[in-house]
């Protein structure tokens, strides 16, 4: 837990703060190797995973991200049986894949977890794990309200 303090400190993360996800509930921490170690992924006891990355300067803007999660929602319908979709979490546009709604050839799940992945501050963020809709986008709130 000290070192994610290390992490977040030295980067400015956004941290959940919810019953499933906070920093009391601290696994692990990865930490990108390379010189400028711009990704980090913190995983929870809960099973939950929360990846940071750089984000792109033309997603700062929320309209511009909304657009772009639009167009990743149509171009993954077919992948997700149409599930992908964007979503809101306060005024923050997201992008959502539900929990195993990622889809093999033959139509049958992939098993993967559920994700929601958004900008907080300077950061792109993902939340994943096997969780509901819901959960996925509460987690995800907690870190903007944190």
């Amino acid at each position: 837990m000290e070192l994610v303090s290390q992490v977040a400190t030295q980067r400015a993360l956004p941290r959940p703060s919810d019953a499933l996800a906070n920093d009391a509930g601290i696994f692990d921490v990865w930490v990108d190797p390379t010189k400028d170690a711009s990704q980090v992924c913190v995983d929870y006891m809960s099973g939950v995973e929360v990846h940071y990355d750089q984000v792109m300067a033309s997603m700062l803007n929320p309209t511009r991200a909304r657009q772009r999660y639009e167009q990743m929602a149509s171009e993954d319908a077919a992948s997700t049986g149409g599930q992908a979709q964007v979503v809101r979490l306060g005024s923050t546009p997201a992008y959502l894949i539900p929990d195993g709604a990622a889809l093999l050839g033959n139509g049958e799940s992939q098993g993967g977890p559920g994700w929601v992945t958004f900008v907080a501050g300077m950061h792109q963020v993902s939340v994943a794990g096997h969780l509901s809709t819901e959960q996925l986008q509460q987690i995800a709130s907690s870190t903007l309200d944190g």
